[in-house]
């Protein structure tokens, strides 16, 4: 068989008989390779939209949780400033509540830091 090559370049020198079906064969194994790769991707797609999406509920939900503790700490905070305020004043009181509060959320920022820098230092070849 002296036919050209699929590049169009030089013709294919006398191949035995049983290498034609050789190389189709070796063609049908790269097209279905390709198709099994690309099934995979699709697959793993899917997947992770599937879990998005049930996620997102879980998300809604976490927000809402956070946003209720929040409210919780400000009524706190709101009732402590009312029972400093009968002992030193509504003015001292506020000074005294606002600075717990800022020492609070410095402490948790530093803890927060720290957490942050631990899991971008860890490295995922271990």
């Amino acid at each position: 068989m002296a036919d050209g090559g699929e590049d169009g370049g030089a013709p294919a020198t006398e191949a035995p008989p049983g290498d034609e079906s050789l190389r189709t064969l070796f063609q049908r194994l790269i097209a279905d390779t390709r198709d099994f790769v690309r099934a995979e991707v699709a697959r793993r797609r899917a997947q992770v939209l599937r879990r998005a999406v049930e996620s997102r509920y879980a998300v809604i939900v976490a927000a809402s949780s956070l946003l209720l503790a929040q409210a919780a700490v400000i009524v706190m905070m709101t009732g402590l400033l009312f029972i400093l305020a009968a002992q030193v004043g509504f003015g001292w009181a506020t000074v005294i509540v606002t600075i717990g509060g800022l020492i609070v959320a410095a402490i948790m920022a530093r803890v927060a830091l720290a957490l942050l820098r631990g899991a971008i230092g860890k490295d995922d070849d271990d």
